[in-house]
C-alpha cells in the first residue's frame, strides 16, 4: 500500500481525476501528498516554480453544509498524513449569496500537517465568502505556507472554530479583496497556538473593515 504520492509539476483539477477521486480530493490517514517537483528532474523541488495544482472546478451553487473546497480532511486523520509542496485553489464561482468557497477544509477532530504549500481561497460573488483554509473542530499543524484569502465581498486567510491547531511561520495575504470585511485569522472557541506568522491585510475590501487576528 502506497503511503506517499510524489507529483511532478502538473494541474490536478478535481474534475480531471473525478473517476478516481470524486469531486473533492479527500485525505486518507497515513497517505501523504508531495508536490512541487521539476518535471524532468525529481531531485529538484520548488513549489513556487514547479507547481502541482489541486483545483476545485465546481462552479455550481452550494450551501454552508456543502462548502466548495478543493481538498478536505475528516475524522481519523492524524499527523501521519502530510500535504507538502502543493498549490491548492478554491472554486471560481459567481455565488451571489452568503456561502463559502475555500481551498482546504479540515474537520472531524483530525490533525493532518499542511506545509510548504500555496492555498488560494477562490473567487466568488458580491456577498459570498472566500477562505484559504477552514478548520472546524480539528487540530492540524499549518506551517510554512502562503495563504491567499481569495476574492469576494468577505474573506479570511484562516477561519477556525473550536480548534487547537498549530499555526506557525505562514504568510497570509488578505489584500486582494473587493467588498466588506477581511480577516487574516478568524477564531471562535478553542485554544490554537499561533506564532511567527506574517499577515497582510490592508484594505479590508476597499470600503470595509480589516482585521489581523
Amino acid at each position: 500500500q502506497k503511503t506517499a504520492y510524489e507529483i511532478k509539476e502538473c494541474d490536478w483539477s478535481s474534475d480531471v481525476c473525478s473517476s478516481d477521486l470524486g469531486p473533492v480530493v479527500t485525505l486518507i490517514d497515513g497517505v501523504s501528498i508531495y508536490g512541487g517537483f521539476k518535471s524532468d528532474d525529481w531531485g529538484v523541488n520548488d513549489p513556487g516554480i514547479y507547481t502541482t495544482t489541486i483545483r476545485d472546478t465546481d462552479t455550481s451553487s452550494n450551501t454552508i453544509a456543502t462548502t466548495h473546497r478543493a481538498l478536505q480532511s475528516g475524522s481519523g486523520i492524524t499527523s501521519a498524513t502530510i500535504v507538502d509542496g502543493m498549490s491548492i485553489e478554491g472554486s471560481n464561482a459567481s455565488i451571489l449569496d452568503d456561502r463559502y468557497i475555500c481551498a482546504v477544509y479540515i474537520s472531524g477532530g483530525g490533525s493532518p500537517i499542511i506545509q510548504n504549500s500555496i492555498l488560494y481561497g477562490g473567487w466568488a460573488g458580491q456577498i459570498a465568502r472566500t477562505t484559504a483554509l477552514i478548520i472546524d473542530t480539528a487540530s492540524p499543524t499549518i506551517q510554512d505556507n502562503i495563504l491567499h484569502s481569495g476574492t469576494a465581498a468577505n474573506n479570511r486567510g484562516i477561519e477556525m472554530t473550536n480548534s487547537d491547531a498549530v499555526i506557525r511561520r505562514n504568510t497570509l495575504d488578505c489584500d486582494d479583496v473587493g467588498g466588506n470585511t477581511a480577516y487574516g485569522i478568524l477564531m471562535t472557541g478553542g485554544s490554537p497556538l499561533i506564532y511567527n506568522n506574517t499577515i497582510f491585510n490592508l484594505n479590508g475590501g476597499g470600503n470595509g473593515s480589516s482585521y489581523g487576528i
